[in-house]
């Protein structure tokens, strides 16, 4: 009969251990996770801040790439827009990824992000919002500032995107 009571013992020690070890795995993936999508989120802003629109569009979600004429239609209109009418990035920099929400197999979460702009003589503060979705499991993260959608558009133009997302209306203000 003791061995029985070991036997329980050692099984339910087992369990406690794994349990324990598959929670501090999770909470490691998730702090992995925020991290990707952050320094991703970060390396998209990188890019626009040197005027690297070939890396920036890397980060942009696939289908409104497409929607919007491709990638070389794209780099021509950013080109045209920012570049030659003399509008600078300054600084973009990112907050920490909200929970993220699986849908139909796609991650997706939002984050705020922060971009210091020039233009002319105007220094502008915009804070807006992020959603970030990735197709494989986190490797690879996609975004779109949709605080410049209404969710109508947002759902048309993404129907992937969950309507749990929480989504800032963009504000703006003038520096100094």
């Amino acid at each position: 009969m003791p061995n029985k009571k070991i036997n329980i013992s050692l099984i339910i020690l087992i369990f406690i251990f794994n349990c324990i070890c598959f929670a501090q795995t999770d909470s490691t993936t998730s702090v992995s996770m925020s991290a990707n999508i952050k320094q991703q989120a970060d390396s998209m802003g990188y890019y626009f801040v040197k005027n690297d629109f070939k890396n920036y569009l890397k980060f942009q979600f696939p289908n409104l790439v497409k929607k919007l004429g491709g990638e070389e239609s794209l780099i021509k209109t950013l080109d045209e827009n920012v570049t030659k009418k003399g509008i600078r990035a300054i600084n973009i920099s990112t907050d920490a990824p909200s929970t993220l929400i699986i849908s139909d197999s796609i991650l997706q979460c939002t984050l705020q992000q922060t971009s210091v702009m020039k233009y002319a003589s105007a220094k502008l503060e915009i804070i807006s919002t992020l959603v970030c979705v990735s197709f494989d499991n986190g490797k690879k993260w996609f975004f779109i500032n949709a605080s410049g959608f209404t969710s109508d558009i947002l759902k048309e133009l993404f129907p992937e995107i969950s309507r749990e997302l929480l989504i800032q209306q963009q504000t703006t203000r003038k520096l100094n």
